[in-house]
């Protein structure tokens, strides 16, 4: 078995960290973690952890919406969901079906995120196996609605994601040519 931490978000207020961990990479593991610690180094609880269940192979995080709500991208083992969110008061977890009809008549099967970003009301979640999936918040864990605004299909192994408000920036592991 292996455990490793996928990316960390920092709560500067509350002065929390909220770190992804895959716990296992056996398939018999079915949850994975999410641990929260105490960064308030004044606090007699400094570094106290707290622990929270979460799907599988979760990596990207990013908060907030709403105000507080964090967000998890998961690779997923089974594909019924690859997306989560956490509520930052009570820790409730909420699943979130990423798979989707497409407009050209095609499915969207596996959707196996690996990063985000939000921009307004949008969530733009890397895909491991190619493209982004924009992803309508408002609409998210909302039964009976399908949440997938579109898929970004010509990014080909897109990785880290962020935005500076205006613009959605993708690191991809793709290279135009052979010669570097």
């Amino acid at each position: 078995t292996v455990s490793f931490s996928g990316k960390i978000s920092l709560d500067t207020v509350r002065k929390l960290a909220y770190v992804t961990n895959r716990y296992s990479d056996s398939d018999e593991v079915t949850n994975d973690r999410m641990f929260i610690y105490n960064v308030d180094e004044a606090s007699a609880d400094f570094l106290e952890e707290t622990e929270v269940e979460l799907g599988p192979n979760p990596f990207g995080i990013v908060c907030c919406y709403p105000a507080d709500r964090l967000w998890i991208a998961e690779g997923g083992k089974d594909d019924t969901y690859n997306s989560q969110y956490v509520d930052k008061d009570d820790l409730s977890v909420g699943n979130v079906n990423m798979l989707a009809q497409l407009d050209n008549g095609g499915e969207f099967t596996q959707s196996e995120t690996t990063d985000l970003t939000i921009y307004n009301n949008q969530g733009f979640f890397s895909r491991s196996r190619g493209g982004i999936v924009v992803l309508n918040l408002d609409e998210a864990g909302v039964e009976g609605v399908e949440p997938v605004d579109y898929w970004i299909q010509d990014i080909y192994t897109p990785r880290g994601i962020a935005t500076d408000g205006r613009y959605i920036y993708v690191v991809s592991e793709e290279h135009e040519s052979d010669e570097w």
